[in-house]
């Protein structure tokens, strides 16, 4: 499930930079044999150019989930476009959408391989902004296409992965783990698999929360950790085996280590932001104080007497020429 998001106009070529390649469709190369066939479904509230734009990327974006999860892409997909997300349960019965948080972009169902998307919650109903959401819930679905029949991901990792193909680490991010790190640990993920939040808050904090750990379980593991992960998976091993043998480090290891660099990061963030908005603060009001200060002293200039001009030395030749010179002048008319 895709969070509504910033814009992401950008996202084939950053995604394209990412792999190491650009799309068939950018590049003018030949399409992978393996693209997933593709049919798109647009709603009556569709955005006007988002199912062009879908069929003509939409394929390629699931391929590319794949890719990056080094897993093979479904041998087809259904892609759902809607402007609207139903109110309720009801109302995506009879639409035959599937129903979603209110914070909720698009929708994977594995059992159909169909992904649903939500225009309005995009960020705008353009159709710049969708590829992101279909990277993601591509991703939804080629990992859970992988797995034995039956198994379930943890939550945390699932969205944390599906993240983790879609873009890195953000702003917004890094202010939400800042924010639940301060004063304290964040909510263990053995409480994110059982407990994922429904509140919007709630579910800003465990995006960023299971982005941040798969993305240090990646950099600590070898190329192809999601591949080895569901091999072992089908080859009978539980999540916590899979992940030790996916990732070289057993899961609650790695998860210590990571608070700890959590802590380390983010931990005292809202106090150095305290304190520089504090320094900020305190040198604005010495500069009002500074300008103040010079404008009273510029207005007590001002109202201060203009001193006398010094009388000039009486010069008695002077004088007898000035009053000669005013006596040979004629006398104004």
């Amino acid at each position: 499930m895709t969070r509504a998001s910033l814009p992401a106009a950008a996202l084939l070529l950053a995604a394209a930079l990412r792999l190491g390649s650009a799309p068939a469709s950018a590049a003018g190369g030949a399409e992978p044999s393996n693209l997933p066939e593709l049919t798109v479904r647009a709603a009556a509230d569709a955005p006007s150019r988002a199912p062009a734009r879908l069929r003509k990327d939409g394929a390629w974006l699931v391929w590319l989930a794949a890719a990056r999860l080094d897993l093979p892409p479904p041998p087809r997909v259904e892609l759902v476009i809607a402007g609207r997300a139903p109110r309720d349960a009801a109302e995506a019965a009879a639409n035959d959408l599937p129903f979603a948080p209110y914070w909720a972009a698009g929708v994977a169902e594995p059992a159909r391989g169909r992904i649903t998307i939500f225009a309005e919650r995009t960020g705008s109903a353009s159709p710049e902004d969708l590829p992101g959401v279909v990277l993601h819930e591509g991703a939804h679905l080629v990992l859970r296409a992988a797995l034995p029949p039956g198994t379930r991901l943890p939550r945390w990792y699932d969205e944390g992965t599906a993240l983790l193909v879609e873009r890195d680490l953000s702003l917004r991010d890094a202010f939400e783990l800042a924010r639940i790190s301060f004063g304290g640990d964040p909510p263990p993920l053995a409480a994110l698999a059982d407990n994922w939040p429904r509140t919007g808050a709630g579910s800003r904090a465990a995006y960023a929360q299971a982005l941040s750990f798969v993305s240090h379980a990646q950099r600590v593991a070898r190329p192809g950790a999601t591949r080895r992960l569901v091999e072992a998976l089908q080859a009978g091993a539980g999540f916590e085996r899979a992940f030790t043998i996916a990732y070289g480090i057993d899961p609650a290891l790695l998860e210590r280590d990571w608070r700890a660099g959590l802590r380390r990061e983010y931990g005292a963030l809202p106090l150095v932001a305290a304190g520089l908005a504090a320094n900020a603060v305190f040198g604005l009001l010495g500069a009002v104080a500074v300008v103040a200060a010079r404008r009273k002293r510029r207005a007590a200039l001002a109202r201060m007497p203009e001193p006398p001009e010094p009388a000039e030395p009486s010069d008695p030749e002077n004088e007898a020429a000035d009053v000669t010179q005013g006596a040979d002048e004629e006398p104004p008319r």
